[in-house]
């Protein structure tokens, strides 16, 4: 008798767990979140379609790197140029970039006699053909040590596993260096960013966590106000950012402002903003130009001190969609003499100079 009174006191204790009603809070909790999750969702497929205006388009774009801005500390300003020629048509893509001017040099560990500002150029050229992924870079600066002398070197890459485009040629992701993939991709997450095309610039992913937050108004535009957060892989946030989708620019984002945790959660490291805007046609819009501010960590951390670290402005000369194009323009890359290429096909790698028979033997990764 005691042990059929005790099963059938855990028979009933199990039935009153099993229909005991779901707190009232927990519900609309749900709801909330899926209604959220539905808005973000909506946004999304928005501008995957403006995304697709810009899917093929041939860009001439200036760039201006100062560190610092202005005249704040002229005995040490690096000032460059860079003059970028981009062509995409689907995912190909071509992208040449020659950046001339004032470089700062950080030596690590520190040398005596080493200079610290050299004058150069640098020239690269980044091709995929839709199979094969080619790269060209050369250097061409003072030495650091020798006066009179120069510091040459050319780098040549050609594989199959192709390098993701950098985000000059998406205009909803030129306020933003990386990740190297559509707006509509980094805001679905990381499961989205893993399955991406191509190799990312950071090898290891991080999660994001992104929300409408509401509505603004930026420069008179109308915006949507989105939140994103980076986190780590045990779910720790590392970032934050705030973008201004703007309605009427076909979602472009007109301001981006970053925070980095370990700088301040309260003071942005970054900022962004496109100054200046263009029509290419009924309904179709793309940045005139643009610039970004990020603020100096090691200043901020030591001295309390708030001011802007370097500035990059961008000026848009030239951009035509749906252009017309030759398939050779996304393949046609001939490594000069003395160039140092890395070959990796098929899993298999090698290393050779052009000009000389000498070639590594094929390794397997």
């Amino acid at each position: 008798m005691i042990k059929l009174s005790a099963c059938r006191s855990i028979i009933f204790v199990w039935l009153m767990l099993f229909f005991l009603p779901v707190s009232p809070s927990a519900a609309p909790q749900r709801d909330k979140q899926s209604e959220q999750d539905q808005e973000l969702q909506a946004l999304i497929n928005k501008l995957e379609q403006n995304e697709a205006f810009y899917s093929e388009l041939e860009l001439k774009l200036n760039e201006n790197y100062q560190q610092p801005p202005g005249n704040t500390r002229p005995k040490w300003k690096v000032e460059n140029e860079t003059e970028y020629s981009i062509l995409v048509q689907g995912e190909k893509f071509r992208q040449e970039e020659i950046t001339a001017g004032k470089f700062r040099l950080v030596p690590s560990p520190p040398q005596k006699n080493q200079r610290h500002f050299l004058e150069g150029m640098n020239t690269t050229l980044t091709l995929f053909d839709g199979t094969t992924y080619r790269r060209f870079h050369e250097i061409d600066h003072e030495s650091a040590r020798a006066v009179g002398q120069r510091n040459q070197n050319k780098l040549g890459e050609i594989s199959d596993l192709p390098k993701r485009m950098e985000n000059y040629g998406r205009p909803h992701m030129l306020l933003e260096s990386s990740p190297h993939v559509p707006l509509s991709i980094f805001l679905s997450g990381k499961k989205a960013m893993v399955h991406f095309p191509g190799l990312p610039v950071h090898p290891k992913p991080f999660q994001v966590k992104a929300w409408i937050e509401g509505t603004g108004e930026i420069q008179g535009l109308k915006c949507t106000q989105v939140v994103v957060e980076r986190l780590n892989d045990s779910g720790v946030r590392f970032s934050k950012q705030i973008l201004w989708l703007a309605q009427e620019r076909n979602l472009i984002p007109v301001k981006i402002v970053t925070y980095y945790d370990q700088f301040s959660r309260e003071k942005p490291i970054k900022e962004a903003f496109v100054d200046e805007w263009q029509q290419l046609g009924a309904g179709v819009w793309f940045p005139r130009q643009a610039h970004i501010d990020r603020y100096n960590l090691i200043l901020f951390k030591y001295n309390g001190s708030y001011e802007i670290d370097w500035r990059r402005q961008y000026t848009v000369q030239q951009i035509t969609l749906h252009p017309k194009v030759q398939q050779q323009d996304f393949s046609a890359l001939m490594f000069p003499q003395g160039t140092t290429v890395r070959s990796r096909f098929n899993h298999q790698q090698r290393k050779y100079i052009v000009g000389e028979e000498k070639i590594r033997p094929a390794e397997k990764e």
